[in-house]
């Protein structure tokens, strides 16, 4: 299991690296109810994470497991060259067409909106999850897992791993929230701007080193 875990917590710490999740759940933490709201909005992050994480290894372990006996053609050679294009697109998307500052403070200020009742947060921060970049990873993350052959145990071992790491940009604001007080929201919010402006580049960098690892294998190098 050490093996699978060196290859998936760098995947999942890109997954991580949302400046936009993070500086929702500062937004919240700032506003009226900020443990309430920030603590739904960060579930529903957790929630749409793991929901992606287990569709996507149910559709790979049911390939896998097909009653043909041999892996299928998610695990095959043609499957890495697929994700390694996907993360190479990507890469490009991160950056050339990524969104600018202005863009995502216009959707900060709609979160903030007083018109939004508490209890929709949780689904405010679903909505955040499924517009980052986290979801190419977790593909990355399972068919890792899923060529990887270990035992169910280890393999729910990892992905609570890469869903805890992948769910971080909300996870560190609202556990700051309640242990660090006004002082550690300060130095987030310094985060959250500097990965505003440099967090797409690492992002970029990091699909184009992932693709291109998928690709060498794929070829078996």
């Amino acid at each position: 299991m050490g093996g699978v875990l060196a290859e998936t917590v760098p995947l999942a710490l890109a997954g991580a690296i949302s400046p936009l999740a993070l500086l929702g759940a500062l937004v919240l933490l700032a506003g009226r109810r900020p443990i309430l709201r920030c603590g739904l909005y960060t579930a529903g992050i957790i929630t749409m994470t793991t929901l992606f994480f287990a569709a996507v290894y149910i559709a790979l372990r049911l390939d896998l497991t097909g009653e043909s006996g041999h892996q299928g053609l998610l695990s095959s050679q043609a499957a890495q060259i697929v994700i390694a294009l996907f993360l190479f697109i990507t890469a490009a998307f991160f950056f050339f067409k990524a969104p600018s500052p202005e863009s995502q403070q216009k959707a900060l200020q709609r979160i903030d909106s007083p018109r939004i009742p508490t209890i929709a947060f949780f689904l405010v921060g679903m909505v955040m999850m499924w517009f980052s970049a986290s979801f190419v990873v977790i593909v990355a993350i399972v068919h890792r897992l899923s060529v990887a052959g270990m035992p169910l145990q280890d393999n729910v071992v990892v992905l609570v791993i890469s869903i805890l790491i992948t769910a971080l940009p909300a996870l560190i604001p609202f556990t700051a929230a309640l242990v660090g007080g006004d002082g550690a929201r300060g130095k987030l919010e310094q985060l959250g701007r500097w990965t505003t402006i440099n967090g797409r580049y690492i992002l970029g960098v990091m699909m184009l080193v992932l693709g291109t690892q998928d690709l060498l294998s794929a070829f078996g190098h």
